[in-house]
């Protein structure tokens, strides 16, 4: 499973705010992908990433509407799909992770792939679901990507 990193700025409390904030208007930001082989660390900045290229691709808004749940602990969590498809076969990229950037711009977190996805026509697809669950003491993230 691939390892969530938290941009240094986001402590505990910072982005357990932010995200119950953002729960309530559905949206959390700009997801991109990246190109570059590059792993993400908690000082990481957003020109560390080389976004991706491939016919097709946009960034895209992270879509928390589904959730928040609260659990029987007393933590809460929500999860945004997301799925990009490449459109043709001019500009092939492998994958090796996505970015997200708050509303603000800034770098809230990102994630390298397990195994790098290749866009490579018009079958190619980069998909999976992000979740973060968060409590007064952690913030747990995963993402799954869908092979």
């Amino acid at each position: 499973m691939a390892q969530v990193v938290l941009a240094d700025p986001y402590e505990m409390g910072i982005i357990a705010s932010v995200i119950k904030t953002q729960m309530n208007t559905g949206t959390f930001g700009v997801a991109n992908l990246y190109q570059n082989d590059y792993i993400p660390v908690p000082s990481s900045i957003i020109s560390n990433f080389t976004v991706a290229t491939f016919d097709g691709y946009v960034s895209k808004a992270v879509p928390f509407n589904n959730g928040p749940q609260r659990y029987g602990d007393g933590s809460y969590g929500v999860w945004s799909g997301f799925d990009w498809l490449m459109t043709g076969n001019t500009t092939p990229n492998v994958i090796y992770g996505l970015w997200v950037e708050d509303p603000t711009g800034a770098l809230a977190f990102s994630v390298r792939f397990d195994t790098p996805v290749s866009m490579i026509d018009t079958f190619s697809q980069c998909q999976g679901v992000l979740a973060i669950t968060f409590s007064q003491t952690q913030i747990l993230t995963k993402l799954v990507l869908n092979p």
